[in-house]
């Protein structure tokens, strides 16, 4: 039986080694941020007081100029504040490349390792050469020797533009014994330098030695002052245990990259080895079962084995990673947040959750697309369904929440609460609050993976598989930007905020429709369905990805397209809809102008009334039209069935905007029109109008739409 080629997709190597620097860069971001808190807090006080001071003397008799003075003053010195969080990361980085850089150096010299050439043994260079080759290997490494090390082993080591690979004296002695388990072992180093995994490792390790030296170590002397001499203990304790297990999430992430790469450098291998080469011999020696492996450096061998007979179980992302990538990409969202704070002019301070949204999207996405496409891959092959994606939305969602809670300023007790309804309400507000982060990651990521169900048809290689899967990823972390971002701003203002933004926006019913009806909802409504349906231009009468399977001389992967999309059919079922509700609204409109008074309907409070009863009227034809197309198309019926509504609620907006300015021109129309018809499509009225008919209409599809489509289907079988 053929096995699947796991390197179609990027590996989890280069997964968790992104998961890692995001971690160790947002874990620094709070520490550094914390540091310089605790250190100079007496220094930005004095400021601010002499701030304040200078505000009175320059503008003794206006309050109004002092506030704005003082706020120029203080602007200074949290640009300070600022740099120094940004020198810390700096110097972070720089020690880190810097290990990176001399760790070749230093591992000649410690294991005092010498350059194997030809004249140390003919054979077993030409054998080295042999391999290189056939690795496919642009630049061979420098081999080195520890003769006097009996260890039967090897270790592919290096930086940019230098790769070495130590060949243990057990190892060299093993060429003239069993020279099938000296060329396998070699080949493993090798898949090392194939995989382009060295110099993620290295730099892996690296950054985590320097986040220990230029961050933890500093952080661990400021909370012995905290917790000893502070003057609130528990305070001190609330800070100790979160650096504790930032530390420890940071070696967990370590030590999870560096056993991946062991499992994706067996399978290389095994493409030139061969299945039942001598590898798998050395990876089917019995070994004690350890359920500490997931602290350990190197995988569990009957995992190894596993993964190395089925790779396929390399395609499934564990619940446990998307959870791990959640807590990276929150874990320093407070003070990263407090960072924008510091940069940012005030007025600018309301977009602060979208910047931080902006950095981190893109790692989100990338997991959620990429588990997205890999499971629909292996099931499109296997003939079934993908499974569990939802779920990984939602790990990755909880995830985020532990990341928030974990966060060093999530430590400081913002409020004090008197009373136990005092701390219930906003407590209850925030759990609702999650559970939406959680819910909505868990529908997004199904929507990805039925996406990735019709475009994985436009795929003819590996290039066009890779194009696919991009395309993807960029539109989940463009939504995920504005998404996250908005739950982020409303997370961080917390239930007294929330209150006091409806209450000044006037009313829960106003906020919501201004966020529904905003250009950037309409954006994400038409990406449900054109995301899935846009593949339709691009696909093939038949899918084939080559380099499907890890055997070389196996052929292309040839598979049957499914069912195609109907396009033409959502869309006229949209136009009919659309044709059915105007000619309505006309008919009402003709029965209003000749049986109601004309001081009844130019009356506004009975104009308002007329327009509400219109848009209800649009917004029904459109639930109608997402109901129809999403019971009628069999396939992706939900997406249909909002292209459908989508259709029907923007020439629905364009013909009660004709009716309008229809009244201006012919007074059989008019409903006390202001005269005058030059501009038939006014494009203000018609982006208001739209904001409601479509966003709205939209809106209250999507419940529609995927409900119809699920119980057709259900029928259907």
């Amino acid at each position: 039986m053929r096995r699947l080629n796991p390197f179609l997709f990027p590996s989890d190597t280069d997964f968790r080694f992104v998961l890692l620097v995001v971690a160790i860069v947002a874990a620094s971001i709070t520490v550094f941020n914390s540091l310089q808190v605790d250190i100079f807090t007496s220094s930005w006080l004095k400021m601010t007081v002499d701030c304040i001071e200078k505000s009175k003397l320059a503008h003794p008799d206006d309050l109004t100029l002092q506030l704005q003075f003082e706020k120029q003053c203080r602007d200074r010195y949290e640009l300070l504040q600022s740099g120094w969080i940004l020198l810390g990361i700096a110097i972070l980085l720089s020690v880190a490349t810097l290990i990176y850089w001399l760790t070749p150096r230093w591992l000649v010299w410690r294991r005092k390792l010498s350059p194997f050439t030809a004249e140390d043994d003919p054979q077993i260079a030409s054998s080295l050469d042999e391999l290189c080759r056939e690795a496919g290997l642009a630049r061979a490494p420098i081999f080195l020797s520890d003769p006097l090390n009996p260890n039967v082993g090897g270790l592919a080591f290096g930086r940019i533009g230098r790769r070495y690979v130590a060949l243990n004296g057990g190892l060299l002695a093993q060429f003239h014994i069993d020279p099938a388990r000296f060329r396998a072992i070699a080949r493993h180093e090798l898949a090392h330098l194939k995989n382009n995994d060295v110099d993620k490792t290295y730099f892996a390790v690296a950054a985590s030695l320097a986040f220990a030296l230029v961050a933890l170590i500093p952080l661990g002397v400021s909370l012995i002052d905290d917790v000893f001499f502070g003057p609130d203990l528990g305070f001190g304790f609330n800070l100790v245990w979160r650096a504790i297990a930032i530390a420890g999430y940071v070696y967990l992430a370590l030590a999870g990259l560096l056993r991946t790469r062991e499992v994706y450098a067996d399978v290389r291998a095994s493409i030139w080895d061969g299945e039942s080469g001598a590898l798998r011999e050395i990876l089917s020696k019995p070994a004690g079962a350890n359920w500490l492996s997931f602290l350990g450096f190197h995988p569990d061998p009957a995992y190894r084995l596993r993964s190395f007979d089925e790779p396929q179980r390399l395609f499934r992302l564990s619940y446990w990673d998307a959870f791990a990538a959640g807590v990276a990409s929150t874990l320093a969202f407070p003070d990263l947040n407090a960072l924008f704070d510091l940069l940012l002019d005030s007025q600018y301070e309301s977009l602060t959750p979208y910047g931080a949204s902006i950095l981190f999207a893109p790692m989100m996405a990338g997991v959620l697309g990429l588990s997205a496409w890999r499971s629909v891959y292996l099931a499109r092959i296997q003939g079934a369904k993908p499974q569990g994606i939802g779920r990984l939305g939602a790990a990755l969602g909880l995830g985020m929440i532990l990341g928030l809670w974990l966060a060093l300023r999530s430590a400081v007790p913002y409020l004090d609460y008197d009373s136990f309804t005092g701390w219930l309400v906003p407590s209850l507000f925030l759990f609702f609050w999650a559970i939406l982060l959680i819910v909505g990651l868990f529908f997004l990521a199904k929507w990805v993976a039925a996406g990735a169900v019709i475009w994985l048809e436009t795929t003819r290689s590996a290039k066009s598989l890779r194009r696919a899967y991009a395309f993807t990823i960029f539109l989940t972390a463009a939504i995920m930007t504005i998404c996250v971002g908005f739950w982020y701003f409303f997370w961080f203002q917390g239930y007294e905020g929330v209150y006091m933004i409806v209450s000044l926006g006037g009313g829960l019913v106003s906020v919501v429709n201004r966020i529904i009806g905003s250009p950037y909802a309409f954006w994400i409504f038409l990406s449900l369905w054109a995301y899935p349906l846009s593949a339709r231009f691009w696909r093939r009468s038949e899918i084939v990805v080559e380099n499907a399977y890890l055997e070389n001389d196996s052929p292309a992967l040839k598979l049957q397209p499914s069912e195609s999309t109907r396009i033409g059919l959502a869309v006229a079922i949209g136009v009919v809809s659309a044709i059915l509700a105007v000619a309505l609204m006309a008919i009402i409109r003709l029965g209003v102008r000749f049986s109601v008074a004309e001081a009844t309907y130019t009356d506004l409070i009975w104009k308002d009334g007329y327009l509400k009863s219109q848009i209800a009227l649009a917004i029904l034809f459109e639930l109608g039209a997402a109901f129809i197309a999403s019971v009628w198309i069999k396939r992706a019926g939900w997406a249909h069935g909002l292209l459908a509504a989508f259709v029907a609620g923007g020439l629905t907006t364009l013909g009660f905007v004709s009716l309008v300015e229809l009244g201006d021109c012919f007074s059989i129309f008019s409903l006390g029109g202001v005269g005058g018809c030059a501009d038939l499509f006014d494009p203000s009225l018609i982006g208001l109008i739209g904001s409601y008919m479509v966003n709205w209409g939209m809106f209250l599809s999507i419940p529609v739409a995927v409900t119809a489509s699920k119980i057709a289907s259900w029928f259907r079988q």
